[in-house]
């Protein structure tokens, strides 16, 4: 190899120019290059300019092709930078009277270092200024190469030789006053220490305002920091005043007592300047004349003078003031238990009694002197009178208790009266008014009557009674003769035990009875008890018999059956058994029956045994006795272990087995076992044909039979997977792809015709049996010829579709096709003209209200479609803005009374715009399209467009055109399969950019964007339940629109966040379980609406819970978010959830948000503070919350109970909730944030949210 080369440098000393490297190369080398730092290598045809420090390597090639070895320099001299600045330090900082000197330090590789002093002449530095004025120092330095630093300086401003000027003193308050007066002292900014003192006081250093007790003079002076002191200045304090006012005077007329009203007089001291009274706790009030008192109390008095000193609190105590008449008196009788004497009625009135009166029925009132002694019953009443006449309620005493009657007498009964052996009670019946009763039997004492009298012999009971008054009655009896206490005598006629044998006929012995009262009663013997001479036993037969008075005689006779018969068995199951071996043998045993003892099967002896584990025929026997000792014939049961249990063959591994194309393959196997040969691997017999590199699917026999000749057989298949995910075949029913298609190229191009819609796209996977097809991530399934078909539709300008392939192993190949539809040329070249308006004709711009000529209108032909363009003239329109000031509207009325229309704007109008926030209005005769100018987003448009052309030479067109007939077919097809009616013609709301052949739409905005579209006048307003946008696939989404009246017509107002397809509908709905419900209206509303659609059956449960996912829905259907098919990462939801558009579509726009381990929990009830979080975040987006005014936060809640509850991560959100007027609580004052929220509270939350961002 050549050697290697050498190389030098200049200069090689330190400088800010460039570096010259001379490379010396050997003389065989045949290649010579370099490279500088990580660049390319290059020839070296002359010496190297290097511009920065960094390594220039060389290497050479011979003619032989041998390389030398690189070799290099490092080039470390280039110094552009200049030193950095200088710091300058000053001593002392503080105000001084001296001089200051200012130290620079300067960057180590300064050399050369300079100062001045403010304008003079830079000098070389070399000690520390010395300053003697304020002004400022400045250094600079240069380097060894030349470079020369920035500037710094110093502002020398602390030499101060001037003495400040006197201080100001002010005072408050400088009226009369019995506080203190605050004597406030202002200083000169330049005073270093501030003092005062109060009259003849020390000097003290101010701090705050003087706080002066008692009047007096208020010195100040003051002195700056240089120790230059001002001139003294001072405050005279005269006006505190703290002597109260003498107490008021009190008087009243009248003093006696009245019913009528007193006046009180007030006298206040002639200093007060405030004279207030008040009636007990009532509020103070001004006196201004005497106070007129209507009832008894207390008058207050005070006043205050001019320096706010409050008097003493006088007062005069009103008490002669009487309008309630005495109290009802009181009467008392003596005595007041029943008497046949007189009763003595004692009065008691009321001390205010003047007058005290009473009366006996209806005799005459008199003057009560003494107690009332009244013979008869009757009535007393009483009054009385005080000494303003005022009457007394009248009471009453009803006398009663007067009784000269005896009582009558009294009646006795018995039970039983018919003959007994037991006692007889007899009941004794007193009259009402008995107060005493008493009985006695036979001879005996009189005893009290409590309860009915118990007669243990035959005699006679006597009665009697006094009552209150002391009336003895007559004495009545009654003669008791029934009572027998002897038993009867019974005899048997047979002996005590008898023996019977089983089965024989038995009659009961005979027996006779005779009572000493009632005499022979044999006929009323009784027998208890049978006996069974079919049943072993011993039995009891009991001979009873009574008289009249049921005194009892009983006897008994013993009667033993006895047996000889033997048990019987019989045989549960089968005789003989078959079973598999290893299956335990649980006996079913047999039942033993014996006539006398019944079930002796657990008496039953079983004779042998089975071993289940080993094949073999077994016998059991089985035998039983009875009580008696008979013995019954024994029974017999065969019992064969076998074996038919095939082998278990279990296959390990996956099956089916995938395999990739290639790859080795081992045979995971099988295991093998028998339930009594146990291990019987080698009796396996395997068939296989695994071809690997072959793709397709292949089948392993597994056999195995065990010594019994049972036989087990598995397969497994095996898939060896196919890698081609290539498209074998790719056509258009339209156009020519560019390039001409081949497998291995995956990017296309297709232009069709602004006329074309949508293009049909025919795609044929290499391995059609098993590659998947997708395009722009919807799959497409396959005709029976493999081909994939799909109709796409294409909108004006760029449309990018993917064409994802995947292979069975999951190989993924992806084609790119980009359709380019042609947009209609605005011009007139090969368009028909139109008188009305000419092809050319001015058009009107009108900006806040005021018309001007801003632009020219054009009629087109567009697809079949007349369209007007109205073209914007930039200069003019640009120059009336900046005159209109910022957020002007700029409307472009549409001529013609066509529904259709378009706006034609240069980019840099729309910058200008956008600059302004200025809103463009498109009118044509029955629809606007309302478009702040910053939503078009003009710079991300011309950066689609990838086009490095001015602004002004790109064209932005806004349009409002009806839709193709394909569209209207699908818009169409979606009516009847969504079961709703359109209710007026769909319209297309568009937004493009076009710079040459290059174009691209503007299909999302950040905020909502507002269409309205007038109803025809033969529809009725109410007939519009909302308006949907129609995607492309046919699918149908709300989106918020409310109904206004505008000039005496009504219109549809539509917000959204994106351009497509709009119509109005008519889709009622009314849900089964909403009757008379809360939400019924709200419900009905938003089911109208399609944002909520109820379980199928036409309910809608509001009274569920509903569930995080349920809510996203809800949110994402209410706000009329188009969804996206891109799903995110929350490992808990499936692709193939209903949910999962829904929730990554509110994830997408920031409204949901999952947890810390990457779930979002879509079936877990969702809390109410959860729900108000996902409702703070649609205010952004709505718009809502940046209208809510400002608000104490902690206030907007503090009305709750439970706003403690609130958690830290969800306050902001609970509050902008309930400040919005979104959420107003439950019952009592409750946020209840953890509850859970029930499917209706949460329709409500939206519904709130969209009313109140005027959005329906």
């Amino acid at each position: 190899a050549p050697s290697a080369a050498t190389l030098t440098a200049d200069p090689t000393a330190p400088t800010n120019g460039n570096v010259t490297v001379t490379i010396v190369y050997p003389e065989d080398a045949s290649v010579r290059e370099y490279k500088v730092g990580a660049g390319a290598w290059q020839l070296y045809t002359e010496p190297v300019e290097v511009t920065d420090n960094g390594t220039v390597h060389a290497r050479s090639t011979d003619a032989a092709g041998n390389e030398s070895e690189e070799s290099s320099y490092a080039v470390s001299n280039i110094d552009r930078e200049a030193p950095t600045a200088a710091t300058l330090t000053a001593d002392p900082t503080a105000p001084t009277s001296g001089n200051v000197t200012v130290t620079i330090v300067y960057p180590e590789d300064a050399s050369v270092r300079e100062y001045k002093v403010g304008a003079g002449a830079w000098q070389l530095y070399t000690e520390p200024v010395e300053v003697t004025d304020n002004g400022t120092v400045h250094a600079r330095s240069t380097d060894a190469a030349g470079n020369e630093s920035e500037q710094s300086s110093y502002a020398v401003s602390n030499i101060d030789r001037e003495a400040p000027s006197a201080a100001t003193l002010t005072a408050d308050p400088t009226a009369p006053t019995n506080g203190n007066v605050t004597v406030t002292i202002v200083y000169p900014e330049d005073a270093s220490v501030r003092e005062y003192k109060v009259g003849d006081g020390a000097w003290q250093l101010y701090t705050e305002p003087v706080e002066v007790t008692d009047n007096g003079t208020v010195h100040a002076r003051s002195v700056d920091a240089a120790g230059n002191e001002s001139e003294e200045s001072s405050y005279v304090v005269s006006n505190i005043d703290r002597e109260a006012p003498t107490a008021a005077t009190l008087t009243a007329d009248p003093t006696a007592p009245t019913n009528g009203n007193v006046t009180v007089t007030i006298v206040y001291p002639e200093d007060a300047a405030v004279r207030e009274y008040k009636v007990g706790g009532g509020e103070w009030q001004p006196y201004t004349e005497p106070v007129e008192v209507t009832d008894n109390g207390t008058v207050h008095a005070r006043s205050v003078d001019a320096a706010g000193n409050e008097s003493e609190e006088s007062s005069y105590v009103v008490s002669n003031i009487d309008r309630e008449a005495p109290a009802a008196a009181t009467l008392t009788a003596n005595p007041t238990a029943p008497t046949n004497g007189n009763v003595t009625v004692t009065i008691t009135y009321p001390e205010d009694a003047s007058v005290r009166e009473y009366k006996v029925g209806d005799g005459a009132w008199q003057l009560y002197t003494e107690p009332v002694e009244v013979t008869d019953n009757g009535t007393v009443h009483a009054r009385s009178t005080d000494a303003a006449g005022n009457e007394s309620e009248e009471s009453s005493y009803v006398v009663s208790n007067i009784d000269r009657e005896a009582p009558t007498a009294a009646t006795l009964t018995a039970d039983p009266t018919a003959p007994t052996s037991g006692n007889v009670t007899v009941t004794i019946v007193y009259p009402e008014d008995a107060s005493v009763r008493e009985y006695k039997v036979g001879d005996g004492a009189w005893q009290l009557y409590t309860e009915p009298v118990e007669v243990t012999d035959n005699g006679t009971v006597h009665a009697r009674s006094t009552d209150a008054a002391g009336n003895e009655s007559e004495q009545s009896s009654y003669a008791v003769s029934n009572i027998d206490r002897e038993a009867p005598v019974l005899t048997l006629g047979a002996s005590e035990a008898l023996f019977v044998p089983i089965d024989s006929v038995f009659s009961s012995p005979s027996a006779t009875a005779v009572d000493n009262f009632d005499g022979d009663i044999t006929d009323r013997i009784m027998v208890a008890g049978a006996v069974d001479t079919a049943t072993l036993g011993t039995y009891e037969l009991i001979y009873s018999v009574s008289d009249r008075a049921a005194n009892l005689t009983e006897e008994a006779i013993t009667v033993i059956v006895y047996d000889n018969v033997i048990p019987t068995l019989s045989l549960l199951g089968e005789e003989e058994i078959r079973l598999e071996v290893g299956t335990p043998f649980a006996d079913p045993g047999v039942t033993a029956w014996d006539a006398q003892d019944g079930d002796l099967t657990d008496a039953v002896i079983v004779t042998g045994a089975v071993d289940y584990q080993q094949l073999n025929t077994y016998t059991l026997t089985y035998n039983v006795e009875d009580s008696a000792g008979n013995e019954a014939a024994a029974l017999y049961r065969t019992v064969i272990i076998e074996d038919t249990t095939a082998p278990e063959l279990t296959v390990l591994g996956d099956n089916p087995l995938m395999l990739l194309r290639g790859a080795a393959f081992t045979d995971p196997g099988v295991h093998v076992s028998d339930n009594y040969d146990m291990n019987i691997s080698e009796a396996l017999v395997t068939t296989s044909s695994v071809d690997t590199d072959t793709a397709g699917l292949y089948t392993i026999t597994y056999s195995v039979s065990d010594s019994s000749g049972n036989r087990t057989e598995r397969q497994r298949t095996v898939h060896v997977l196919s890698d081609d995910a290539t498209i074998a075949q790719l056509t258009s029913n339209t156009g020519r792809l560019t390039p001409d298609f081949m497998p291995e190229v995956q990017e296309y191009q297709l232009s069709v015709d602004s006329n074309r819609s949508s293009i049909t796209l025919s795609v044929l996977p290499s391995d059609n049996a098993v590659a998947t097809v997708s395009i722009d991530g919807e799959p497409y399934a396959s005709n029976t010829s493999g081909t994939v078909e799909a109709v796409l539709n294409v909108r004006f300008g760029s449309n990018a579709f993917d064409i994802e392939l995947v292979a069975e192993d999951g190989t993924i190949r992806t084609y790119t096709l980009l359709v380019i539809r042609s947009f209609p040329e605005y011009n007139d070249e090969g368009q028909e003209e139109n008188s009305d308006p000419d092809s050319d004709s001015l058009a009107s711009v009108i900006i806040n209200g005021n018309t001007m000529n801003g632009g020219t209108a054009q009629e087109i032909d567009i697809a079949g479609q007349k369209i007007v363009v109205v073209k914007l003239d930039e200069d003019s329109i640009v120059e009336r803005l900046q005159t209109e000031g910022a957020a002007a509207v700029v409307e472009i009325p549409v001529p013609g009374e066509g529904a259709v229309g378009a706006g034609e704007l240069s980019g840099r109008l729309v910058k200008e715009m956008e600059k302004q926030q200025a809103v463009v209005e498109l009118r044509t005769k029955t629809a606007v399209y309302t478009l702040p100018a910053a939503q078009i987003n003009i710079d991300t448009l011309a950066e689609q467009l990838g086009v490095d052309a001015p602004l002004e030479d790109i064209k932005v067109y806004i349009e409002i055109t009806t839709p193709s007939e394909e569209t209207l077919h699908i818009v169409e097809n979606a009516a009847k399969q969504g079961k709703f009616s359109l209710v007026a013609a769909p319209l297309d709301f568009t937004v493009y950019a076009r710079y040459g052949e290059r174009s691209v739409q503007a299909t999302t905005f950040k905020a909502y964007v507002e269409r309205s579209v007038a109803i025809p006048a033969d529809i009725e307003p109410t007939r519009i339940t909302t308006g949907v946008v129609v995607e492309e696939d046919g699918t149908v989404r709300h989106v918020p629109t409310k109904i206004v009246e505008q000039d005496g017509q009504y219109r549809a107002v539509i917000n959204s966040l994106s351009n497509s397809t709009y119509a109005l509908i008519w889709n009622q709905v009314e849900f089964n379980d909403m009757e008379l419900h809360w939400a019924q209206e709200t419900a009905n509303d938003m089911g109208s609406r399609m944002v909520v659609s109820g379980d199928g059956n036409g309910n809608f449960s509001p009274d569920h819970p509903v569930t995080r996912a349920e809510f996203a829905a809800i949110v994402v259907h209410g706000l009329g978010l188009k969804v996206r098919s891109d799903m995110g990462s929350f490992i808990d939801i499936s692709p193939q959830a209903w949910y999962g558009e829904a929730v990554y579509t509110a994830h997408a726009y920031g409204l949901v948000k999952g947890f810390e381990d990457d779930t979002f929990g879509p079936d877990d009830d969702l809390t109410r503070e959860q729900a108000m979080s996902i409702i703070a975040r649609a205010m952004d987006l709505t718009g809502l919350k940046a209208r809510l005014p400002s608000r104490n936060a902690e206030q907007t809640i503090n009305r709750f109970t439970d706003a403690d509850k609130i958690s830290d991560w969800a306050r902001s959100s609970v509050i902008d909730s309930v400040a919005a007027g979104i959420v107003v609580g439950k019952d009592d004052n409750l946020l209840a944030t953890n509850e859970t929220i029930t499917r209706a509270e949460a329709l409500s939350f939206i519904y709130r949210l969209l009313q109140l961002s005027e959005l329906i």
